[in-house]
């Protein structure tokens, strides 16, 4: 099975169980930007929190792997299902790929609001998929472990705005971060570089 065909089946798992996935559109844009993002970094340290079932984390890891460069990704689910159904999905996926993707991700069955922001290396990436109002504290808790030129990327800025009124403003602060906003889905993402 090829990779496009498996991530379908992946987010058809997803929606099956109830659990909302970023769109296709947007996990390619993942792919591209993770592609681009990890070239000739030799090694990229990723955090996302609401991982669902890992959609989102394959995405980002193919393109770190199309780059041909190393990762470790943090994916941080707070629901002990779906984080199960997460370790059954890496299976699928390592027999597709043919080696261990453990080496790449690890999947934390922990809730988001009550991680401190330091129990991980230093972060190139965060993306954020958490319910709304966890935006800005998970920001503003992890924000010191981001390096410089670091990136924030968070899901449904543009859908939420109303919900994401204090996340927004931070990450349109200039002298903290260079802020673009994508429509990569209608739920679009921002895409926030550190300053």
């Amino acid at each position: 099975m090829k990779f496009e065909k498996f991530m379908q089946w992946v987010r058809e798992q997803a929606v099956d169980m109830g659990i909302p996935a970023i769109p296709e559109s947007t996990g390619k844009f993942l792919s591209l930007f993770t592609y681009t993002f990890a070239k000739d970094k030799k090694f990229i340290n990723i955090v996302e929190l609401g991982a669902g079932i890992g959609y989102s984390v394959l995405w980002m890891l193919d393109g770190v792997l199309k780059a041909e460069e190393k990762c470790k990704i943090h994916a941080i689910e707070r629901e002990r299902v779906i984080f199960e159904k997460s370790r059954e999905i890496l299976k699928e996926a390592e027999e597709l790929k043919g080696f261990d993707l453990n080496n790449y991700i690890n999947f934390h069955l922990k809730d988001a609001e009550e991680l401190k922001g330091d129990e991980f290396e230093k972060i190139d990436l965060l993306f954020l998929d958490i319910h709304k109002k966890g935006y800005y504290s998970a920001l503003l808790k992890f924000e010191k472990q981001i390096k410089e030129k670091g990136v924030v990327i968070a899901h449904n800025v543009l859908s939420h705005q109303e919900e994401l009124k204090n996340f927004l403003k931070e990450i349109k602060r200039e002298d903290k971060y260079t802020t673009f906003f994508l429509e990569t889905d209608p739920q679009g993402i921002s895409v926030s570089f550190k300053k």
